[in-house]
């Protein structure tokens, strides 16, 4: 199949592969491949991690200087010696390239094959001097003296049991944000990943963000560690190498809480567990179920905070869980920097006696401005005065108007 340079490619590995594997193709596979199909392969294994990318051959042909034949043939030689498989997709007019580690030194040097052509290729006297170069390296020690320094010992007595101790705190304390890497507290990463085969779950789809939406998920809906482990398995798409984050959420949202809701303070249960216990008789509705989400995704709010919110709004909103009113409450808890659920207890008992003091000045002012000042004699003396001035003002204007009606008729 000709290949054009406005065809895309996405890059993967079949298992692991690290630069250590640079010695084999430079020293061994690069006589018989040629220096070209060499730097296609380096060049992919770098863009390896861009895998998710779809990339055009007109870049590879910029990164390698080389004409589009010459990547064809590059390519076709990796395929040739096994270090590379391709896979093309008609419609997308789209490349996958999976490549193939390297076979080892020795394994290659035995192979019936490979090595008899390297053989061919550089000659006996090369051949020989590679396989030295391969080979384990081994001195005779047998007139040498060993001068090596050992260890101070006597530096061991300034170490305290509080250093040792303070050691292991911080190891612990290590290790244990190693495990949780910064993402939302509340899930069992170490349980999550525990026999999760690199097949059904490949380590570079466990990325932060995937991982992140995973935890998310599970804290929101309240679903267990193992299932959430199913659900994240069935949202990866195996031959493309993909994970469908959409595909989750949607999974996710269609769960049922698995949740033993006797054993936590209702504040510390899942979002949605606490909102179906609010409404008991009815399922939660998927706007509702976004409305959790936004509140558990996009805000730092802890969940005890997060269902003190909800039950505040169901409180003030006649049980509506208002999209707006629930983001304002939210942008007020984030800027009022509410971390614990007596920090929300203490904000909004603090809102609401100032909307109270607001309403009790409201009032004041409204009662004011409805008293009616009874008029005395003198202003009745005074309004008397200005209504007869009025009155003889409009009469003077009234015959003026009449005489220069007269005036204009009898010229």
């Amino acid at each position: 199949m000709e290949l054009f340079e406005q065809d895309t490619y996405r890059c993967e590995v079949s298992e692991s592969i690290d630069h250590s594997v640079m010695s084999e193709l430079f020293l061994l596979y690069q006589p018989l491949l040629g220096a070209d199909a060499i730097a296609l392969y380096a060049t992919l294994l770098i863009e390896v991690k861009a895998n998710a990318q779809s990339l055009s051959h007109y870049r590879l042909c910029k990164l390698l200087t080389y004409d589009i034949d010459q990547i064809e043939r590059a390519r076709i030689k990796l395929e040739q010696y096994n270090l590379l498989k391709t896979f093309y997709h008609k419609q997308k007019e789209e490349y996958i390239y999976q490549l193939q580690r390297p076979l080892t030194a020795s394994d290659f040097l035995r192979h019936y094959v490979y090595g008899v052509q390297y053989k061919k290729a550089m000659g006996l006297n090369d051949y020989e001097t590679t396989k030295e170069m391969i080979a384990e390296q081994s001195f005779d020690h047998q007139d040498y003296q060993e001068i090596t320094t050992r260890f101070d010992q006597q530096s061991l007595q300034k170490i305290t049991s509080k250093d040792v101790e303070e050691f292991i705190a911080v190891k612990a304390k290590d290790v244990k944000s190693d495990l949780n890497m910064g993402y939302p507290k509340g899930f069992d990463y170490q349980g999550f990943i525990k026999n999760l085969s690199e097949l059904a779950f490949p380590r570079k789809l466990r990325t932060s963000e995937n991982m992140r939406l995973i935890a998310q998920l599970s804290i929101i809906y309240g679903i267990g560690v193992d299932r959430m482990r199913v659900l994240a398995c069935r949202s990866i798409d195996i031959k493309q190498q993909a994970f469908d984050a959409t595909g989750l959420i949607n999974r996710a949202r269609k769960e049922q809480p698995s949740f033993d809701i006797s054993q936590v303070d209702s504040y510390d249960l899942p979002p949605m567990v606490f909102l179906q216990r609010k409404q008991p008789n009815m399922p939660v509705s998927l706007s509702s179920k976004k409305t959790l989400e936004y509140l558990v995704n996009d805000t730092p709010l802890a969940t005890q905070v997060v269902n003190y919110l909800i039950e505040y709004v169901l409180d003030n909103t006649n049980n509506t869980l208002n999209q707006k009113y629930v983001e304002k409450i939210a942008e007020t808890f984030v800027r009022s920097s509410v971390k614990t659920l007596e920090d929300a207890k203490d904000l909004i008992k603090k809102m609401g006696k100032q909307t109270k003091e607001k309403d009790m000045r409201n009032s004041r002012i409204d009662q004011a401005s409805v008293e009616v000042k009874r008029p005395t004699n003198e202003d009745k003396e005074n309004i008397d005065i200005l209504k007869k001035q009025i009155k003889e003002k409009v009469e003077r204007m009234k015959q003026d108007e009449k005489n220069r009606y007269i005036d204009q008729r009898y010229r």
